[in-house]
């Protein structure tokens, strides 16, 4: 089996803790991808995401805001239609106070494929929901 070759990059800026803002682009060649020296019909995929966080505290121990995007070419080639997917989603940071840990949501609207040559485009919601827990590792305690 020989798997495809892949590589991506990205970068961020941000402002202290009150904005971030962010980039990533990857591909894949997935053209060359085969099994027992035999190709298969998939087409090389890449992606573009873009995102952005703002924090309206001060001190950056708010509530963060978050918004981004992406779009994507998948590996995906029917009837030498390639199958594209785009999405948008809008996300919080909620933090637990004197913990240090924070609970984050997300929701995304996005859809995939097409409906040339009798092929199905679908559409999608994700909600999703997670947790960084915090723990203050190798700290020794002071007492007076």
């Amino acid at each position: 089996m020989l798997l495809p070759f892949s590589g991506s990059f990205g970068f961020s800026i941000r402002n202290g803790s009150r904005w971030l803002i962010g980039a990533d682009y990857s591909i894949q060649q997935w053209s060359r991808f085969s099994i027992n020296d035999q190709l298969d019909s998939l087409s090389d995929s890449w992606r573009a995401s873009v995102g952005a966080q703002f924090n309206p505290s001060k001190k950056g121990d708010g509530i963060a805001y978050r918004l981004g995007g992406h779009y994507e070419q998948t590996y995906f080639n029917f009837a030498g239609t390639k199958i594209n997917e785009t999405g948008i989603s809008f996300g919080l940071g909620i933090p637990i106070k004197r913990t240090g840990t924070h609970l984050h949501l997300s929701f995304e609207v996005g859809g995939r494929g097409t409906t040339e040559h009798n092929l199905i485009q679908e559409k999608y919601y994700r909600f999703s929901l997670g947790l960084t827990i915090n723990d203050r590792w190798f700290i020794k305690p002071k007492y007076d």
